[in-house]
């Protein structure tokens, strides 16, 4: 069994998932009892190559073991369905991770959260402020600190979706954490500000950040409602 396992952690870690799940299919085949991490690296692997057929198929063996999914294979999980835009799957991997590992969350500032990260950057690229919003109000509320990174995406993904009181309400408490947002998050706030006729709105927080000697790349222009940041800009 060691031997085996040993094969297809290695063919998972190398991203085959292909040769990983022929191995595991062989184990099987002659009887042998494969174990937990054995099979969390080949859905794991599965997610990351975007093989979500194979994925459903062995979470299900995962189950039939009366195995665990481990917080390593929901984050593999989570950055497949964002690669593939699935917000649906993504929020699926979020109620099984709180369900298996309730703890996930708690750990304080050090924890490894970055799978929550990912999630709340595909709800606002996927335009799921609502998703968004939720998510980070029920990590909160689990114990989780999040990053100025992770609010900034549910900033942006409330901003693109009008919500200037939500917005803003998530911008205050961000300043109160000493949490500053991105700037192609404060760029949406400020266009959302703009757009809904509010530009006194909008000019009050481009001084308030002004005032902090924070750098916004391009966005202190003479003109400062664009559509966008920079050149660069893709959001």
């Amino acid at each position: 069994q060691r031997a085996f396992e040993a094969l297809v952690l290695a063919r998972a870690r190398s991203g085959d998932f292909r040769s990983a799940e022929g191995y595991l299919v062989r184990i099987l085949s002659l009887g042998v009892q494969p174990t937990e991490s054995m099979i969390n690296a080949v859905v794991a692997a599965c997610a990351r190559g975007q093989s979500f057929a194979r994925v459903d198929r062995w979470l299900g063996e995962l189950r039939a073991w009366h195995y665990v999914v481990d917080v390593k294979t929901y984050d593999a999980m989570i950055y497949g369905y964002a690669e593939a835009k699935n917000c649906t799957k993504i929020e699926e991997c979020l109620e099984g991770m709180l369900e298996d590992h309730n703890e996930a969350l708690a750990g304080g500032p050090e924890t490894d959260t970055i799978w929550m990260d990912r999630a709340l950057h595909a709800f606002a690229d996927g335009k799921e402020w609502e998703k968004a919003s939720e998510w980070l109000h029920r990590g909160v509320d689990k114990g989780w600190d999040p990053n100025a990174d992770a609010c900034s995406s549910v900033l942006r993904a409330l901003a693109n979706a009008r919500q200037v009181e939500l917005a803003e309400e998530l911008l205050e408490r961000m300043l109160e954490a000493d949490l500053v947002p991105n700037s192609f998050a404060f760029t949406s706030w400020i266009n959302c500000c703009h757009e809904e006729g509010q530009d006194d709105r909008a000019e009050g927080w481009l001084k308030r950040f002004g005032g902090q000697d924070i750098t916004w790349g391009e966005m202190f222009r003479p003109v400062p409602f664009h559509s966008c940041a920079g050149d660069d800009c893709t959001h």
